[in-house]
């Protein structure tokens, strides 16, 4: 699953693949916040998210 947990808060977190960057503005990776700090509501967000 591509959730980490940062300040107590589930962020969904995907690199950009390397062929993409350049679209992307030279960002490597998209990450925001999934807004809870229960694990398993933050799995089935990321699921929706990516």
């Amino acid at each position: 699953m591509h959730i980490i947990k940062r300040g107590g808060v589930y962020y969904f977190r995907r690199r950009i693949p390397q062929d993409l960057v350049a679209a992307h503005g030279g960002q490597r990776e998209v990450l925001h916040s999934l807004r809870t700090k229960d694990r398993p509501e933050a799995m089935r967000k990321a699921l929706r998210a990516g």
